[in-house]
């Protein structure tokens, strides 16, 4: 084991998981989210007023989603719309500037969508049984996770936003999506085996 207490065979993969850009997408079969809507009208809300003490912020968030390629313009007169929900966060060190979580009100669409995954996660005394056996145990935290998978291009416009007056949507799973924790737990149960 080295000193770090990373078992060996694990510090390759650490450091190639590292290099990864941020914007890569998971390229597992099946990963791609579809938001099955059926028959149901398009689904369209203005943008909430956002106060002008956040917008720098909101606007550099845009601009690192456009870089990032997990948004896009969206159609011309697309009929999809659901606003932006800003909200403080606070700085993780004392002293430096609070910061914003910007991510889709996606409460909207949440009511049109159909199919919904089965979300089978299970209970913390479940997991907590099934640690006795394990040698190693560890936490892994996935940045920006429901970015990192892509949606189907038909399904993109259903997560339409306006900000300055410009139409976008997303082409990863935003956040506050309903069926993304099943989805996402259907992924990890392929990739990491069901415990």
């Amino acid at each position: 084991i080295p000193s770090s207490g990373i078992a060996k065979e694990w510090t390759d993969i650490i450091e190639k998981n590292k290099n990864l850009p941020l914007s890569s997408t998971c390229e597992l079969e099946g990963s791609t989210l579809s938001i099955e809507t059926g028959e149901n009208l398009p689904y369209w809300k203005r943008q909430y007023p956002i106060p002008q003490a956040k917008m720098t912020k909101v606007e550099e968030r845009i601009q690192q989603w456009l870089d990032n390629g997990w948004i896009v313009e969206a159609p011309l007169n697309c009929q999809w719309n659901s606003p932006l929900h800003v909200v403080n966060k606070p700085a993780k060190v004392p002293g430096e500037p609070d910061d914003i979580r910007l991510c889709l009100d996606a409460c909207g669409l949440n009511d049109k969508i159909k199919e919904i995954p089965d979300n089978h996660l299970p209970l913390l005394r479940e997991v907590i049984d099934k640690l006795g056996p394990f040698k190693w145990i560890t936490l892994i935290d996935l940045a920006e996770s429901y970015h990192q998978f892509k949606l189907r291009p038909e399904d993109q416009q259903k997560t339409a936003f306006t900000v300055n007056g410009k139409q976008y949507m997303f082409t990863v799973v935003p956040f506050r999506l309903k069926i993304m924790t099943g989805h996402m737990q259907c992924i990890m149960e392929k990739l990491l085996g069901n415990l």
